[in-house]
């Protein structure tokens, strides 16, 4: 195929067609006499447009116009309208799946729950239990287990003036049998001796 055929390549087709205008034509016809290539081509063309008037009609579907004119319609109307369109046509299906979504969600937490366990429902009256009121905390009538601690015992030092401590030493000599802070605290008097913290005497 020469350059001349390469030129006349899509006129071919149009020419088996008839679709050429008259002037085009007759030129395409006088090269066409000329050139073997293309008179190859034209006949293959020919060919192959009398094998498809030969093969059988289809009848298409009854809805295949209605169909295809409403995806043509769809086609023109794209862009933020068609959205909307589609939306406002998908909120009963969507109201639908979020209903059929929260009824599937009760039902497998009513069977994931084991039969014979309950929930226990919290009342009112024992909330109430586990505060203070202001009258009990002012009264004092509230223990609880973490505020129950030992109070240390305290150890004080007690200064025994030279004059007592003869008689300290005395009640602690008169009376082996008894401990130390005992022997101290009888030589103290009725003040320092009624108290029951612990007391560590000092010459």
């Amino acid at each position: 195929m020469n350059t001349n055929c390469q030129h006349y390549e899509e006129t071919c087709s149009l020419y088996v067609e008839h679709d050429l205008p008259q002037s085009e034509n007759d030129r395409f016809a006088k090269h066409l006499k000329a050139c073997t290539a293309c008179q190859q081509k034209v006949a293959r063309l020919k060919l192959i447009r009398t094998n498809l008037r030969q093969l059988s009609t289809i009848q298409p579907s009854r809805d295949f116009d209605t169909v295809l004119k409403a995806r043509i319609q769809m086609s023109k109307n794209v862009g933020r309208g068609q959205w909307a369109t589609n939306f406002d046509r998908m909120k009963f299906p969507a109201y639908t799946l979020s209903m059929a979504a929260v009824v599937a969600t009760i039902f497998f937490l009513h069977i994931s729950t084991p039969p014979g366990e309950q929930t226990t429902p919290l009342h009112s009256s024992k909330l109430e239990q586990s505060f203070a009121t202001d009258e009990e905390i002012q009264a004092g009538e509230i223990v609880y287990s973490v505020d129950v601690l030992t109070q240390p015992q305290r150890s004080r030092s007690i200064k025994v003036p030279e004059k007592r401590k003869s008689s300290v030493m005395r009640s602690m000599i008169i009376a082996p049998g008894a401990t130390q802070i005992d022997s101290v605290r009888s030589g103290l008097t009725g003040e320092n001796a009624a108290n029951e913290d612990h007391y560590s005497v000092s010459f």
